[in-house]
Order: structure tokens, then sequence, then C-alpha cells
């Protein structure tokens, strides 16, 4: 019995650290996605304060991006809680209980917290990936619905500066 449950502690805290690196692992990725979100909001931003047909349109995908950052930031990337590979000995040193009812009570708080590691890296997994198709969306997103008012504002702001190099703009003149 004891080879068993030796094998069984054994695979379990292999899991749990197997699980750890799964959350390094999460942690890399969602700094790389920052980092391009990072550039390619900052591209986006450097596209809004030019006076450009598109200039509405870059400034909505620039929000876009913000909020893509923020939402990585706030749900991938906050140092949050994650349960330790091995108990504290104050936990595992219990008076009046066999060594083996101990095994068996640690092997249960293994499993508790090899599924709260794996709760924790599934919901980091989905947000991440959630943002990274959010980051390929957004030009489909936004284009379409900018464009056209784009176009028109910028025909407008053209017909404003030209009346007003003209000598138009404020003229009530009826030739």
């Amino acid at each position: 019995m004891n080879e068993i449950l030796e094998w069984i502690e054994k695979a379990a805290l292999g899991n749990l650290k197997d699980h750890s690196q799964a959350a390094d692992a999460l942690a890399k990725e969602a700094a790389t996605t920052l980092t391009i979100l990072l550039a390619a909001l900052s591209a986006a931003f450097g596209y809004a304060l030019t006076f450009s047909p598109y200039q509405i349109g870059a400034v909505a995908l620039t929000f876009y991006l913000f909020l893509l950052c923020v939402t990585l930031v706030t749900r991938c990337m906050m140092i949050g809680e994650f349960p330790a590979t091995t108990n504290e000995p104050r936990n595992l040193k219990q008076d009046g209980f066999s060594l083996d009812a101990l095994r068996d009570a640690e092997l249960k708080n293994i499993q508790d917290r090899i599924d709260q590691a794996a709760r924790r890296n599934a919901i980091t997994a989905q947000w991440l990936n959630r943002v990274r198709i959010g980051a390929i969306c957004s030009p489909a997103n936004l284009s379409p619905l900018f464009s056209q008012w784009s176009w028109r504002i910028f025909a407008h702001r053209l017909r404003l500066r030209d009346n007003w190099f003209d000598g138009s703009c404020g003229s009530h003149n009826k030739s």
C-alpha cells in the first residue's frame, strides 16, 4: 500500500508543478501579446494625430486597442493567488493521526490545489484567447464602421478649411 501511495503522491506533485509551469507559460504569452498590442496602440495613436480621412477610424481603433490592453492586464497579468505545490509543516504535523491518515488527507488537499490551479489556468487562457481574437478582429470590426463616416467628416473639414483660406468663411456676399 505504501508503494502505491508514494507513487500517487509523486504523480500528484508532478501534476501540480506542471500546472505551475503552465501558469508561467501563460504569463509569458500574455506579456508577448501585450507588447504587440502596445506597438499597435502606439501606431494607431500616431495615425490618429494626423489629418487624414481615416482619423476617426484611427481614434476608434486606438480606444479599442487600449481596452484590449486593459483587459489583458487585468484578466491575465495581474498577480493572483496560485496554490502552493506542497503544504506547510505546521499543517502536516497533526498529533493523534496515523501517517497513512495524514497522507490520505494530504492527497485530498493536493487534489484540491490541482483543481484550483487548473481552473485558474483555464480562465487565464480563455481571457488571453479572447483578447487575441479581439485584436485580430479589430480592423474588420472598425474599418467598415468608420470609413464612410470618416470620409464625410474629412470632406467637411476640407470644405471648411478651403472656405477659410478663400476668405469666404463667414462672408455673405451674394454675387
